[in-house]
């Protein structure tokens, strides 16, 4: 199949957006799972990011947000996966 009959193009790969605190801006969308009413498990990869430089927090900070906010949840780090879910 040719790229002009299957509507293929190429595209230049975007830059990455620049880390934002998660306190800010991308902690909005963690909120909005732990706001649900079903018992979510959530992985944030890249645990090893979360040591307090480039605009993350450190893991005991992004612990302290989310038992702060939802006392019934439980965070746990296992290698660089951050696994939060209910107690």
């Amino acid at each position: 199949m040719s790229q002009q009959s299957s509507g293929w193009m190429p595209t230049t790969p975007k830059a990455s957006p620049p880390a934002v605190r998660l306190t800010h801006l991308s902690f909005g969308e963690l909120e909005l799972v732990l706001q649900r009413q079903y018992d979510d498990v959530i992985l944030i990869d890249d645990a090893d990011n979360f040591d307090g430089t480039n605009d993350y927090p450190t893991l005991t900070e992004l612990e302290s947000i989310i038992l702060n906010r939802y006392p019934d949840r439980s965070v746990t780090c296992v290698g660089s996966i951050i696994c939060v879910t209910h107690k």
